[in-house]
């Protein structure tokens, strides 16, 4: 690796965030002066999933094909088993990386991106909300506990995995394992994300990740569950902090941020959820 200003090589700067799971995937975050990185030899079998925050990236394989990547492109993909240069110019990114072994292991398969090495997800499907959390780790990382990281890692890894299925020249059918799950962990992680929706429908939910209603109820089937009984829970689990916690907030507050129209609607759920009335079960300490 070689900085593109020789001048500034002295004061060369970056940084770099990097965790790594059990199952071989990892998670990074590089921001660096401008540089340029040759890498003649492929790097291994895995896959690089990749997206720039800000700056712009080339990056070229051994015979001289290439692209420039720039904040506004989609999600990238690379395969390590390509040699392939890159030279930034005020460049930083996240980026994942999925070991071949785990990749045939849970889609069946080995996939790669088309073309030479290198190539950028259609924006559909699971790979805006992958790229969506790819940032919002890198942005809270700092800030999470060991075991805070491995289960955001590991949530991540399902969606890396259902967003390269669709890579594939034979993509896995819907209810296939390895997109189920990435859909169940999309839509919940959605669904905590807005409780307080009082439009939080099945049909919003599927638009938002991309999938089709039947795929969506598929997911949480095959996870034993519905997806209204995941809903009721959630919002259940989150009235009960409300009422513990916050023991001043009034009951019609608490009814609006869990997604009830009027504290009478939020009333009758809570009783049939808890067998008492939301301020009984205030006032038990429970």
């Amino acid at each position: 690796m070689d900085a593109s200003d020789r001048s500034r090589e002295a004061n060369y700067k970056g940084q770099l965030s990097y965790f790594g799971a059990p199952s071989g995937a990892t998670f990074g975050f590089t921001r660096s002066d401008d540089t340029t990185t040759y890498f003649g030899q492929p790097t291994g079998e895995y896959l690089v999933l990749s997206s720039t925050i800000s700056g712009a990236v080339r990056l070229e394989t051994k015979d001289g094909d290439g692209q420039t990547v720039t904040a506004g492109s989609n999600l990238v993909v690379l395969d390590g088993s390509v040699p392939v240069s890159t030279r930034t110019r005020d460049h930083s990114h996240v980026y994942m990386t999925l070991p071949m072994e785990l990749i045939r292991d849970q889609l069946g398969g080995e996939v790669r991106p088309a073309g030479k090495g290198v190539a950028q997800m259609a924006p559909n499907g699971l790979a805006p909300f992958l790229e969506s959390q790819l940032h919002m780790m890198a942005k809270e990382c700092t800030k999470l506990s060991e075991v805070e990281t491995l289960h955001l890692i590991d949530s991540l890894q399902s969606l890396a995995l259902g967003a390269l299925s669709r890579l594939g020249s034979d993509p896995p059918p819907a209810d296939a394992p390895a997109q189920t799950h990435a859909l169940h962990t999309a839509a919940t992680r959605y669904i905590a994300l807005n409780l307080g929706d009082e439009n939080l429908r099945a049909d919003s939910v599927a638009d938002a990740i991309q999938c089709s209603r039947s795929s969506l109820f598929r997911a949480f089937q095959d996870h034993n569950d519905t997806f209204g009984n995941h809903i009721r829970r959630a919002r259940f689990e989150l009235a009960k902090s409300y009422l513990v916690n916050q023991p001043d907030m009034p009951i019609q507050i608490v009814a609006h941020l869990c997604g009830y129209k009027t504290p009478e609607s939020f009333g009758r759920f809570f009783r049939e959820q808890a067998g008492m009335t939301a301020s009984a079960y205030r006032d038990s300490g429970v």
